[in-house]
């Protein structure tokens, strides 16, 4: 048994730097449209638990990626007032040395419940869909495209798309490919006819191609 989380939340990002597990956001237990800004740090050698400085925007399935020792943070959703859950295209990097938060280029488009990992030089990020509150009240669009985003120049540049959409994702770079499990999609592009998925995507940046294995 190793130590618990001091705050509880359900669909939060993760990301590994070093020795350290962070969680990023996610939303409280008891309600899922009450998202948190809340950074835990979970330290594996000491068995500990630490309170980092807290995400700009409170938002949870956001996707994150680490690149060159910090944590990229992409999209995920907020609470917009009086309308719910909503996508956000915000985009943020955290530097574990100075545990500041800083804001990136914004993304293209509102994304939420995606991927996004690093292989090489560039960050890429797929999948996940569309969500607005309001009068909307649920997935307006599903995503296939991907988008490969240059920490360096701090730009995007849309690549090719994926074969299937999907969320709910585990996801992970693998000698210089990109490996995604989505854990549901929708199949018939319905926003929220959701089946289980059946199978994983593999991404070669090489190639610019997907392939469905």
């Amino acid at each position: 048994m190793r130590s618990d989380i001091p705050y509880h939340v359900y669909g939060h990002a993760a990301a590994t730097v070093g020795a350290k597990i962070h969680l990023l956001g996610g939303c409280h237990t008891e309600d899922w449209q009450v998202p948190s800004a809340t950074h835990q740090a979970y330290d594996l050698i000491a068995d500990k638990w630490e309170k980092k400085a807290d995400l700009p925007l409170a938002t949870g399935w956001s996707m994150p990626a680490v690149l060159g020792g910090k944590v990229y943070l992409f999209g995920g959703g907020y609470r917009e007032e009086r309308q719910g859950i909503t996508s956000t295209d915000g985009a943020w990097v955290y530097d574990p040395k100075t545990d500041r938060w800083s804001s990136i280029r914004k993304l293209p488009e509102p994304r939420m419940n995606g991927f996004a990992a690093a292989v090489g030089d560039f960050i890429y990020i797929s999948l996940g869909y569309n969500r607005q509150g309001g009068q909307y009240k649920g997935v307006v669009e599903e995503y296939k495209s991907t988008h490969r985003y240059d920490p360096k120049t701090d730009t995007y540049k849309r690549v090719a798309d994926a074969p299937v959409n999907g969320c709910y994702i585990a996801s992970g770079p693998h000698k210089g490919r990109v490996y995604a499990v989505p854990g549901a999609y929708d199949e018939y592009g319905f926003h929220g006819d959701y089946t289980w998925a059946d199978g994983a995507l593999e991404y070669d940046p090489a190639s610019n191609r997907w392939t469905k294995i």
